[in-house]
């Protein structure tokens, strides 16, 4: 059976080393908008990341893969570029997606979606891939084309994509299995599938997933959602009732949360640094 692997919104595992490619060509153009980008990741992108990267890798849960959603490339095909080797080499991040949406990019399940040119996002997967020093560091490549251009142009597009370097290929808001085994059969790379609730695409079991090929199956908002719900049920009880005594059942215990976090560890530590230096009572 197709193993198939499991993503959340920010913790994924990485694929399979990517075949050998031929080096693509450079980016085509240096535009105003490149260039407008690459100072704006500098100034405001890059330091942001490298913290959150720094607490992330400081945590017990550290050896899990980082997949990044670069979206449609922070303005700039050599913001890509700059933005790929921040997080590969100093995040030590799995994966990058691109996708091929314009700057002012809407919901990938909401309508009046506009796609920037297949050559423009072409550079973007080349810039990359060019940036990219690590074989095993996955691109993957998001197209919104569907909507737009429809099915056949979507996988003319993911072609493209592949053969500039991309190493699996994301296709947005499909709605039904037989679209994702045209992308499987046409693309020759893993093929991820996007099952966000309340959007275009139903929610595909695994089994279906792996039935036609897919090899990743995305859960970019159920638990965001699901906490969401939780905390406004939460604060409502509060407002309504002056107190949380109703809906402590729903909350995660102060046990279970210190497990999944490691916090006991960090307390032996402090218990350890600090022996013989309490204040005698």
């Amino acid at each position: 059976m197709l193993g198939l692997t499991v993503l959340s919104a920010t913790l994924g595992v990485a694929l399979a080393a990517p075949q050998t490619k031929p080096a693509p060509s450079k980016v085509t153009s240096v535009s105003a908008a490149d260039r407008a980008g690459s100072a704006f990741f500098e100034q405001n992108i890059r330091p942001l990341f490298a913290a959150k990267c720094n607490a992330c890798h400081s945590g017990p849960k550290a050896s899990a893969g980082l997949r990044l959603d670069n979206a449609n490339g922070w303005k700039g095909a050599i913001s890509t570029g700059k933005l790929l080797m921040a997080v590969n080499h100093e995040a030590g991040a799995a994966a990058m997606q691109i996708e091929d949406q314009v700057g002012a990019k809407r919901c990938g399940h909401r309508p009046n979606k506009e796609i920037v040119t297949s050559d423009e996002m072409i550079d973007r997967i080349r810039a990359a891939v060019d940036a990219r020093t690590d074989g095993a560091f996955v691109i993957l490549a998001r197209t919104d084309a569907i909507a737009v251009e429809g099915v056949e142009a979507a996988i003319e597009r993911a072609c493209a994509c592949v053969a500039a370097g991309a190493d699996a290929i994301f296709p947005e808001a499909i709605t039904d299995l037989a679209t994702y085994q045209r992308f499987v059969d046409a693309v020759a790379v893993p093929v991820l599938a996007n099952i966000t609730e309340f959007g275009a695409t139903p929610l595909f079991t695994l089994d279906e997933l792996r039935s036609v090929g897919i090899a990743m199956a995305l859960y970019p908002l159920s638990a965001f959602r699901a906490m969401n719900k939780t905390a406004q049920t939460v604060y409502e009880a509060i407002r309504r009732d002056g107190t949380q005594q109703g809906v402590v059942d729903l909350m995660q215990t102060r046990r279970e949360l210190y497990d999944s976090i490691g916090y006991w560890d960090y307390e032996n530590k402090l218990d350890q640094l600090f022996a013989g230096h309490h204040p005698a009572g």
